[in-house]
Formats: C-alpha cells, structure tokens, sequence
C-alpha cells in the first residue's frame, strides 16, 4: 500500500497531481487511464485503468493540511474502504479473481444503490 504523498499544490491543481500519481502507480502509459471522476466531495477521485487485457481500478484519497495536498494511491487489489465509486466506473471493470477487488466491488456496488454503509463482520462502527 502507497504511503501519503504530500505535495505544494493549488486546489485547480489536483488533477494534475492525480493523473501523475495514477500514472507513477498504476500505469505505464498515461493514455490506459479510461476514466477519472472526483467526487463531491473534493476528498477522492475514482479511476479505471488498463493492465496487461484487464480493466481495473484504483481510487485516490485527497486529504488538504494548510497549503499541502496529500494524496494515497489504492488499486482494487488492495481492498480499499473507499467505497463511494460511481456505478460508471465499476461497469467498466472486467472480471477479476481477487478476493479484495471482489469484496470491494460489491460493497462499492451496494453503496451506489443506496445502502448507507457496509459492514462486514469484524468491522468498526466509529
């Protein structure tokens, strides 16, 4: 899992940032990114993106500290929470094995059908 990485940025910057870190951590070739979207809330942009035949994805986590823009990097494979993936994203992705990428797709697909949250078992409640 990618640390933070935080960078001197303006708020018209970020996807920029976003698109140079997909392409650091996710992918050769920048045109293989096929679709970023970033969410109302300013806090998390989703992306699919080509590896090898297979579409996958990966979301990336915006956290501002004064002037510094932090961001996370985190491909399906890693099971990450975020789970607020428009239903655009998730129909392009092409079938996968891993049990992570599995488990968030379908919590990613409950969410966007409007169950508020998904809790599975052993999971907090904050």
């Amino acid at each position: 899992m990618m640390a933070w990485d935080g960078v001197k940025i303006t708020p018209d910057e970020v996807e920029k940032a976003v698109r140079e870190r997909l392409e650091i951590e996710v992918v050769d070739d920048p045109a293989d990114i096929l679709k970023l979207i970033e969410d109302e809330t300013q806090e998390l942009w989703s992306a699919s993106y080509r590896d090898g035949k297979e579409i996958k994805a990966a979301v990336v986590l915006v956290r501002w500290d004064d002037e510094w823009c932090n961001l996370k990097v985190l491909t399906e494979d890693e099971g990450p929470v975020a789970t607020a993936v428009p239903e655009t994203i998730l129909d392009m992705l092409t079938p996968t094995s891993n049990p992570f990428a599995q488990e968030w797709r379908d919590d990613c697909r409950k969410i966007s059908s409007g169950v508020s949250a998904v809790i599975r078992p052993g999971g907090m409640i904050r």
